[in-house]
């Protein structure tokens, strides 16, 4: 037997045989051995190494003696290792009927990979000339592989199999199997998985920049479409994303159904022990069913004074939760007082009617809102617009006889109007809503008092623990609340946590953890291969959405999400030229331009508002879709916790069917506020990453503070208050969430800077009059001790008592500066450069300002109005002889400098906007104008604290008595 013959016997393998493209008149065919590891062919399932052990030539030739067909030459095809060529290597051709006779089966030419012509959808087109010409072609193909089957029917091999092989790699004389569930269609043939995606890949390089992430999302759309011609096409200019959703469709967030022996479980208001008139109330507001979260809550003790960690998505029901606990004890409390003073009792019935009650019924819930509760409700949100918004939502229970106060800073320029020191209002208020900062103050000035009748305490938002500037101030109320109150019980609410379990066991409160959604979401991540594709796309799912209206009635809103002030602005009026209503809404307009964005997106009067990644907190804009413009936040990437966050605003229960976020996304782009990442590898990491850790990067100033902050909270002399117990600061210190701190160092630290003294034996700390100054303002400690150095200096000729108005300007910075379009187009164009950036003293426009960088020879071709606006910044505000002018900040003092001076002669903020606008062609938002006035005016306030706390000279002592006068200026007669 010859050592060929043996060799194939102990062989298990298969043969490819397919025509020689390099000899196409004559019968050369190729031959591929491949050795078999699986054959089921039941399943029609085989598996085989995909290197072939042998590849070869073959050329039949007709037997002049038989006339049938015999292996004329047989060649073996090694690869040269000197020139990495493939060169044959002559094999005697007898042998070919071997390798014939001995293999498990032989699979002949790609007769099934017959040309398939395009589909006839919305992206592509038919082209029926070109695909009769593939199909002559392929019959012509199939007429030179008749001598292989006549060769194999003479020798009586009858195992041939049919299979398909990818197209590409034939031609690469390379044979990959396909079949049903691994082919994929190129234009009119069917190839491999690899030769998709590199057919893919080397096309889509020619305009773009192929990430990682790039070829993460190229892989789920060729799993999803198997044709390389449609995904081509996702990322083609006329490509419509509406019509073909699932191309961008990355995933869904269903409803959860619910399983059979869920529907026996408690479900509404009836089935849990609620004060009948609160069942009333809220089945007025047809909310007698209640939520999954809900149920959760109540079954885990929400009832029974338990606190709770609720984390849950957004139109959950959390806000819902604070309510049953803490508006069922107020009802509670006051009809037991007023049982106990009448001796009467509530007549209520769980069926009555809030529409139609009797007189005495009537009479009795008057009587309910005069009663002064003992069991109050303190709901804390972190920013003003979130305590507007749920004030007004508790104001409707004053329909059941429970009154609500707004606790927000006071206003001394806007028209919102809120005093702190509304002492009586307390008294009567049974619902407390502020922000964290409004409530605080109530502890760090020594009033704890004011909050010893609440029972419930609602901290929203509490993933604003890992806030770089509020998260230690939440920290530090959170634990003063608990020392003061230790009796109260506490519920944290959030849509976005990373530890979940973590922060309960730390919290000491039942986590209450929802995933499910209660409306469906469905996430799109859309590639747009340059800006005008982002504008298009948006545009029209804008305008699709506004068209749809919900099962509920309402129609379909959308909020988009971009970087800055200036492409709020930008995208807006965009949207408004293409006749699509829509405003932007971002931190500079003032009060009332906002709540005229509220009010015309609740009404449903646009169909978008444009916003910042920096307002997402505050947004609570009903929308059913959420659009990503750009993935940033100012100049900082996007976090997972704000991307769910702002996800969660798609879809409101009861007014939408499905929740839509779409991600724009220009491949290859650098993302703004990353140094590296591309756009699209931002997004996948936001679509696949999990929620960063709850947790502040080690602050010790701010860690501090926070412990200053409870001393002078028990430093009280009104309350006899004269400090508190080292044991129970140790406590305080146990509980705060990023505690990770020495408590001896931090005590060591605020006595040595007279921030406090210790007593009595050193058990007991006590704030000066200095550290309860500092407490109030809110300022670092760090600020504060710069503060007072500024005001105790001794005064002379040389060294005159300090300026107050310079020293509250230099506590802060204000940046909000932008330059008008107009400006900035003539900036772009006479500098030779696109200007990124709007803002005055961003290095972009800052480099085209500088006189140098203009020369004379470009000066020459410089407009008369641009070299005019240059001379009055040259000289007004960039006017300094500083190395790194106009780098530095003396452009920013001066700018502060001009809205005070202009406020003090009497400007209204709005002719402040219009003065600077007419003489320097700068644009400040009116907001951004009374939020810098308003924080002058609180700073000079605090300086005025603390030079009353500390012994200074008697000229600045005139000097801190004339800030009253100042601060009266500032708020001037006019409102605007």
């Amino acid at each position: 037997m010859s050592s060929t013959k043996l060799f194939l016997q102990r062989k298990n393998y298969f043969i490819i045989m397919d025509k020689d493209e390099d000899h196409p008149n004559k019968p050369y065919f190729d031959v591929a051995c491949f050795e078999l590891t699986k054959d089921d062919t039941f399943y029609n399932e085989i598996r085989y190494r995909e290197t072939p052990f042998f590849i070869g030539l073959i050329l039949l030739e007709e037997d002049p003696q038989k006339g049938n067909l015999i292996p004329f030459k047989f060649w073996k095809t090694k690869q040269n290792q000197s020139s990495q060529e493939n060169i044959n290597v002559n094999v005697d051709p007898t042998t070919f009927r071997l390798f014939i006779l001995n293999a498990k089966f032989v699979v002949i030419g790609n007769h099934l990979n017959i040309p398939q012509g395009y589909e006839l959808d919305k992206y592509q087109i038919v082209e029926t000339e070109t695909h009769s010409v593939q199909k002559l072609q392929m019959l012509d193909y199939l007429k030179k592989l008749e001598p292989l089957y006549e060769y194999c029917n003479s020798i009586q091999y009858k195992n041939i199999r049919n299979f398909l092989f990818c197209h590409s790699c034939k031609q690469e004389k390379k044979h990959t199997l396909i079949d049903e569930k691994t082919r994929y269609k190129n234009h009119a043939f069917y190839v491999c998985k690899s030769c998709a995606g590199k057919e893919i890949i080397r096309t889509l390089k020619k305009t773009m920049k192929i990430s990682p992430a790039i070829k993460m999302y190229l892989r789920d759309l060729l799993n999803k479409y198997n044709d390389v011609v449609k995904v081509l096409n996702v990322f083609g200019p006329n490509f419509n994303i509406l019509e073909h959703r699932e191309a961008t469709l990355v995933s869904i967030k269903k409803k959860r159904v619910k399983k059979k022996d869920e529907y026996l479980k408690k479900q509404t208001i009836y089935d849990f022990n609620l004060p009948d008139l609160l069942k009333i109330y809220y089945k007025k507001q047809n909310k007698e069913q209640l939520l999954p979260a809900q149920i959760m809550a109540l079954e885990h003790g929400l009832l029974e004074n338990q606190d709770e960690l609720v984390v849950s998505a957004t139109s959950s029901g959390k806000t819902m939760i604070g309510e049953l606990t803490g508006i069922s004890k107020i009802l509670n409390n006051k009809m037991a007082i007023i049982a106990k003073k009448n001796k009467s009792s509530s007549t209520f019935k769980s069926t009555d009617d809030l529409q139609n009650l009797s007189n005495s019924q009537n009479e009795y819930i008057i009587q309910l809102g005069k009663t002064q509760s003992k069991s109050k409700m303190l709901y804390i949100v972190p920013i003003v617009a979130l305590a507007n918004m749920r004030n007004r939502e508790y104001k409707e229970f004053k329909k059941i006889g429970i009154n609500s106060v707004l606790k927000v800073g006071i206003s001394h320029i806007s028209k919102r109007k809120r005093s702190i020191k509304e002492s009586g209002k307390f008294q009567n208020a049974d619902i407390i809503v502020g922000t964290y900062e409004a409530i605080d103050i109530i502890l760090r000035s020594g009033r704890p008092y004011l909050l010893k009748d609440v029972r419930t305490i609602v901290i929203d938002e509490i993933q604003m623990l890992s806030d770089t500037e509020r998260g230690s101030i939440l920290d530090g109320l959170i634990g003063r609340l608990r020392l003061y109150l230790p009796k109260a019980q506490m519920l944290y609410l959030s849509a976005t946590i990373s530890d979940p379990k973590g922060l309960s066991s730390h919290l000491r409160a039942t986590l209450i953890n929802y995933t499910d959604r209660p409306v469906p979401i469905e996430q799109h991540l859309v590639m747009c291969i340059e800006d005008g594709a982002k504008l298009k796309n948006m545009r029209n799912l804008v305008r699709s959405e506004f068209k749809i209206k919900s099962s509920y009635g309402f129609r379909g809103q959308s909020i988009v999400f971009t970087n800055s002030r200036k492409n709020t602005e930008r995208l807006a009026e965009y949207l408004r030229e293409n006749h699509i209503q829509s405003l932007a809404y971002h931190g500079g307009l003032d009060h009332s331009q906002r709540k005229y964005v509220e009010k015309s997106f609740e009404k449903q009067k646009i169909s978008c508002v444009i916003t910042t990644a920096a307002l997402a907190a505050g947004v609570d804009f009903p929308a059913s879709m959420v659009i990503f413009y750009n993935l940033s936040m100012g100049i900082q990437e996007l976090t997972v916790a704000d991307f769910e966050q702002m996800s969660g605003r798609a879809g409101r229960l009861k007014k939408h069917d499905l929740g839509k976020v779409y991600m724009l996304v220009n491949p290859g782009k650098v993302s703004a506020g990353s140094q590296s990442d591309t756009e699209d590898q931002l997004a996948v990491r936001l679509l696949k990453g999990k929620i960063e850790p709850l947790k502040l990067n080690p602050n010790e100033g701010a860690q501090y503070s926070e412990i200053l902050a409870v001393i002078a909270m028990y430093s009280s002399k009104s309350e006899n208050n004269s400090g508190i117990l080292k044991t129970e600061l140790e406590y305080y210190h146990s509980m705060l969430y990023n505690g990770e701190f020495d408590l001896d160092q931090a005590l060591i630290y605020l006595r040595k800077n007279k921030f406090i003294e210790i007593i009595r034996n050193k058990s007991v700390a006590r704030a000066t009059r200095f550290g309860k100054a500092v407490a109030e303002s809110f300022f670092s400690l760090k600020t504060a001790i710069k503060i007072r150095k500024s005001l105790i200096t001794p005064v002379s000729e040389e060294l005159p008592a300090p300026d107050m108005i310079e020293l509250a300007q230099s506590l802060d910075t204000f940046n909000n500066v932008y330059v008008t379009n107009r400006i900035l187009s003539e900036l772009s164009i006479k500098g030779n450069q696109q200007v990124k950036s709007n803002n005055l003293f961003s290095s972009s426009v800052l480099s085209m300002v500088n006189a140098e960088h203009l020369g004379k020879k470009k000066r020459a071709h410089v407009s008369r109005r641009l070299y005019g606006v240059i001379i009055r910044w040259s000289e007004d505000i960039f006017n300094c002889t500083c190395k790194d002018k106009p780098y530095c900040e003396c452009g920013k003092n001066n700018i502060e400098r001009f809205i005070v001076d202009y406020r003090l002669s009497g400007l209204s903020v709005t002719e402040i906007v219009l003065e600077l606008e007419e003489e320097y062609e700068i644009k400040i938002f009116t907001g951004d104008i009374i939020d810098y006035l308003e924080s002058m005016i609180n700073s000079l306030f605090s300086i005025q604290k603390i030079g009353r706390s500390v012994k200074i000279p008697a000229q600045t002592m005139l000097k801190i008595k004339d800030i009253r006068k100042i601060v009266n200026e500032l708020i001037g007669t006019k409102k605007k």
